[in-house]
This record gives C-alpha cells, structure tokens and sequence, in this order.
C-alpha cells in the first residue's frame, strides 16, 4: 500500500509539474515546454500502466478519476493561453487594417 501511495503522490506532483509548465508558457519558451510536459506525461502514463497491473480495479478507476481532473484541469489552462493568444492576433489584424485603411485615405487625399 506504501508504493501505491508514494505513487499516487507522484502523480499529483507530474500534475503539478504539467501545470506549472503550461503557466509559464511564452513565446520564446514553446518548444521546450511542451517537451517538458511530453516527458511529464510519458512518466505519468508509465505509473498509471503500472499502478493498472499492481491495484485493484476499483482503485485504479479512482486514479483514473484523479488523473482526468489534473488533465481538465491543465486542459483549461491550455485553453487560456489560446485565448489569449487568439485575442492578441485579432488586435494585430485590426490595427493593421486600421493602417490600411489610413494608408488608402492618404493616397486618396493626393
């Protein structure tokens, strides 16, 4: 029951690990985060195939559990970066339209 505990108190720290390399995702850092959080995911899925042979079903279904609440979780995070990232390209295109179209009242103006 010990390396099943000491397992599930890996998993929440992979999770939060995940989490904190999401929330310090930029653009110059893209690249390396998401390896990090590839590696992450990798460890999680090696515990959570070895927890499947080691546990009962019932205790598996609620590291399952455990595990879809961190992924939701990290998921929305994603989801808010995206967000962001959408709103930033929709202020780019309306300022540059904005330009365009003073750039076209100008040489109108000639």
């Amino acid at each position: 029951m010990e390396k099943i505990d000491k397992n599930m108190e890996l998993i929440n720290n992979y999770l939060g690990l995940i989490s904190k390399e999401v929330g310090t995702i930029n653009n110059n850092n893209l690249e390396i985060k998401l390896k990090n959080v590839d590696s992450y995911v990798k460890h999680l899925e090696r515990i959570k195939k070895e927890l499947k042979e080691s546990t009962s079903k019932q205790y598996y279904a609620y590291i399952c559990d455990v595990l879809h609440k961190g992924v939701k979780q990290i998921s929305g995070e994603f989801d808010s970066i995206i967000e962001r990232k959408k709103e930033e390209q929709n202020q780019i295109t309306l300022e540059l339209s904005k330009i365009g179209n003073e750039k076209k009242l100008i040489n109108y103006q000639r």
